[in-house]
């Protein structure tokens, strides 16, 4: 198959990135169906004058998400997709209301992803999960950073600011999530808030009116079950396989808020696979029902870039997306230290 790309050598998104995402879209928007073969990387590099490596990579990527799967020397292949999901994710549909709820298989397992303790008590090999090695924390930067905002300006900083978060911090944020995590954001869609469970909280809220039952992943994680546990709402525990949630266990009836860890879920650190996000956002619009995507960790990847996020497969607006800084931060992840420059420079 010929691919028809066009690349932007004046972006700040690399090539590398550009061909994956035009690829994916062509893909979504069935242009390029399952089983077609794509333009091999060699002709493919050649034409659009970029190397090689630019390519497959990108091609590697689309396979590690599941839209490609390379057959050795017979090359590379789009994967099959339902079709139904794909006119789903595109254009949306109306709501159905699929019949009467589920019930819930088991009592979902609780696990807690961290607490303060450290000092004296801290272990020398700590193993907690979801904890940080302070070391790691970058602090000479992050004191060069203060000291300079605070001998530059110090008039504004009693003020009251934007309820939403310093609007150039929020910029900063949607240009990190539009170049790694494939969503298409702007900062008035961003509000920071202080912490994952603020976040929760906020979009518990806004939904508490819509929502009839509450969803959550077996196992999961503590934090959000003890959130949900404290509404008067149902609770309905979803079963996780080596694939990620079981799409098949949700509830079919109207008015749900479910909250998953689709890149790496907790505590079982599967990730949900590409056939299954699709189906979960199927599911959302036929159920008129909501998803809080909580990327707790995305920044942290053993091998390639972040995946893209469910957030920026949505196409009917069902997704809440919430990140953190801390772990990233903690981490010294480069991208997010610019971002707090950014904040506060």
């Amino acid at each position: 198959m010929e691919l028809t790309l066009s690349l932007d050598q004046k972006t700040e998104k690399s090539l590398q990135t550009q061909i994956f995402e035009q690829v994916r879209q062509m893909i979504l928007n069935g242009q390029l169906k399952a089983g077609m073969t794509l333009t091999p990387s060699r002709i493919l590099a050649e034409r659009l004058n970029v190397s090689r490596n630019t390519v497959t990579n990108a091609y590697d990527r689309l396979a590690g998400e599941g839209y490609v799967e390379a057959r050795g020397t017979a090359g590379v292949y789009v994967s099959a997709i339902p079709p139904d999901d794909l006119i789903l994710i595109q254009d949306g549909g109306p709501a159905q209301n699929n019949g009467p709820i589920l019930p819930a298989s088991s009592e979902p397992l609780l696990c807690f992803a961290g607490s303060s303790g450290g000092g004296a008590q801290r272990p020398a090999y700590d193993f907690w999960v979801g904890r940080s090695d302070p070391t790691a924390f970058p602090l000479m930067t992050w004191r060069r950073i203060v000291n300079r905002l605070l001998s530059r300006e110090t008039s504004y900083l009693t003020d009251y600011c934007d309820p939403a978060g310093l609007p150039e911090l929020r910029e900063a944020i949607a240009h990190h999530l539009g170049r790694t995590r494939g969503m298409a954001i702007t900062h008035d869609q961003i509000i920071v808030t202080g912490g994952g469970q603020d976040a929760l909280n906020l979009v518990l809220s806004l939904l508490r009116s819509h929502t009839r039952q509450l969803c959550i992943e077996n196992p999961c994680y503590l934090g959000a079950s003890m959130l949900f546990n404290s509404t008067t709402l149902p609770l309905h525990p979803v079963p996780v396989d080596e694939e990620g949630i079981q799409t098949e266990c949700l509830p079919t009836a109207r008015g749900n808020l479910l909250y998953v860890t689709p890149s790496h879920q907790f505590p079982t650190g599967v990730v949900m696979t590409l056939s299954r996000r699709l189906a979960l956002l199927r599911w959302a619009d036929e159920t008129d029902s909501f998803i809080i995507e909580d990327d707790y960790d995305s920044d942290f990847r053993y091998d390639g870039p972040p995946l893209t996020a469910l957030a920026g497969l949505d196409r009917g607006r069902r997704v809440f997306y919430v990140g953190t800084f801390s772990k990233s931060v903690g981490g010294r992840s480069p991208d997010l230290c610019r971002i707090a420059a950014y904040k506060m420079g």
